[in-house]
């Protein structure tokens, strides 16, 4: 059947938004946004108008390289640090899409806005968690074909597999683990498909 989660590519990201975005207003002071990122453990913060407008961004990068190291008064308004008008995408956008603009713009925050409203935040934490499971629904893939053809298909994957763990900054071992028991488990499959067929 099918995995939504081995479709992330193909998937509209308003199928992916795991929870409602978490927002304040641009008079917001710096150090009570920190606190409700820390609350709400999350690592960025929609700033936005009454209407729910997006205004810009706030991450957790932003309040340590502009606050801490800069020495900014944490009494200060939240939108003296944010990104005014960050990289966004629609709602009826696809996987594929929030992975070029996290690789091309070398973000790991996208904020969701449909017309001009936030209405959901895409992260790499989101995209890791995807991954983790694409890998492992590669390997019982591999494990579960009936065919040479179908084996084929399924490593076809691999190369999006592979845009997507880059996107969300793995480490270059952790890649090249998780190939290398892709590659592990076609080679036991294929055995075993040869030993059907032609015997010990």
């Amino acid at each position: 059947g099918a995995r939504p989660e081995a479709d992330f590519a193909t998937l509209k990201i308003a199928d992916n938004l795991t929870r409602a975005p978490v927002a304040v207003p641009p008079d917001t002071p710096i150090a009570e946004a920190a606190r409700l990122m820390r609350e709400a453990g999350i690592s960025s913060l929609g700033i936005t108008d009454p209407g729910g407008r997006l205004l810009g961004l706030v991450t957790i990068r932003d309040m340590s390289n502009r606050v801490v190291a800069e020495g900014l008064d944490p009494t200060a308004p939240v939108s003296t640090i944010m990104t005014a008008d960050p990289v966004t995408l629609p709602p009826d956008a696809l996987g594929s899409d929030v992975l070029h603009a996290m690789i091309e713009r070398r973000i790991g925050h996208l904020p969701v806005v449909d017309g001009e409203r936030l209405v959901g935040m895409i992260t790499q934490t989101d995209l890791t968690r995807v991954q983790a499971v694409s890998t492992s629904v590669l390997i019982h893939d591999i494990a579960g074909a009936e065919t040479v053809a179908q084996m084929a298909a399924v490593t076809a994957r691999i190369p999006d597999l592979l845009v997507s763990l880059v996107a969300a900054h793995q480490r270059h071992e952790v890649v090249t683990r998780l190939i290398t028991d892709i590659a592990d488990a076609v080679t036991r499959r294929l055995l075993a498909m040869a030993q059907a067929q032609l015997g010990a």
